[in-house]
């Protein structure tokens, strides 16, 4: 780490690793300026077995900035240790979190909308560059103090050169938001992102995992369900017609009867969205409210991340 970070705060812990907000003051004397910054930095320690994935996350990332709804991924610092290798990576810093206590708290559909039109335009762009996020879930989607909605996470994500391949071994995601044709290994595309995005706008609803049946809920426990074409109920919701429809849109198990994300822009429900403004102060005074605040950025100009090693 260069030594003008300066760590301020932990934000989060966990098997993860770490994730810092890191404040960073840098004196170029030559040019007689001060560049201050504030960015996160996420740690994490891992085997040289995890490197691969590590590596992939990073490259896949790399590729998919360049868009407002997407997290802005910096330099990167890897370090040789016992374990085998410590990984440090500089992303955006948002300030209001993930979407997970907007899911569990009241909300209205046109903030509902608002999450949706903002991700739709960030999988438009990921898509377009041949990636599919593969990991679409309120806490893979983070909030800047604007009210900005980015999406974040790119550990599951991959070219469609390679999802598209059936029988791949492996896979990843949250039960739950993963789509049925990455769950029987049929070989995928951006359409698997959208069926995460109608869960995740379901969960909104819901107020929690749409999918979670009783106490235990796992990724055997959604196997099943999906084995057995389960989705949840959305008909006797109490939702506007033009919700619905969206909702049916994206339910669908063969992933081509869903829309594209473009195709997804025309959407009644999603064009009768609130202003980025409005869902800024609504979603900063329902975390004020209970208490869930993370340190607000000094300067509320859009922040830029370290992307060199100097």
């Amino acid at each position: 780490m260069p030594q003008y970070w300066r760590p301020s705060c932990t934000l989060g812990e966990g098997a993860f690793g770490n994730v810092h907000l890191v404040q960073a003051k840098k004196i170029i004397v030559d040019e007689k300026k001060i560049i201050q910054n504030e960015f996160v930095t996420k740690i994490v320690k891992m085997t040289p077995a995890a490197l691969d994935d590590i590596t992939r996350e990073i490259e896949v990332h790399q590729n998919a900035k360049g868009h407002p709804n997407v997290i802005t991924p910096g330099v990167v610092y890897i370090q040789k240790i016992d374990i085998g290798f410590r990984v440090q990576m500089a992303l955006e810093y948002a300030s209001l979190g993930d979407l997970s206590l907007f899911c569990a708290k009241d909300k209205t559909e046109n903030q509902i909308a608002y999450v949706c039109r903002e991700l739709i335009k960030a999988l438009i762009h990921i898509h377009e560059k041949g990636i599919v996020h593969g990991d679409i879930s309120y806490k893979n989607v983070l909030v800047a103090h604007s009210g900005t909605i980015k999406l974040s996470d790119f550990g599951m994500a991959d070219i469609m050169e390679n999802t598209c391949r059936p029988g791949r071994r492996t896979f990843g995601g949250t039960p739950g938001f993963i789509a049925p044709e990455i769950i029987n290994r049929q070989g995928y595309d951006g359409k698997a992102d959208l069926w995460s995005l109608g869960a995740m706008a379901l969960s909104f609803v819901k107020r929690g995992n749409a999918f979670r049946q009783g106490l235990i809920f796992d990724l055997q426990t959604y196997r099943r369900q999906i084995s057995e074409n389960y989705y949840p109920d959305i008909e006797n919701l109490n939702i506007t017609d033009d919700f619905r429809e969206f909702l049916d849109d994206l339910r669908q198990y063969d992933p081509t009867e869903r829309s594209t994300a473009q195709e997804l822009t025309l959407d009644l429900f999603v064009q009768d969205s609130c202003s980025r403004r409005h869902f800024g102060e609504y979603y900063t005074k329902l975390r004020h409210r209970f208490g869930v605040d993370n340190p607000f950025p000094t300067d509320v100009r859009e922040l830029e991340v370290p992307v060199t090693n100097d």
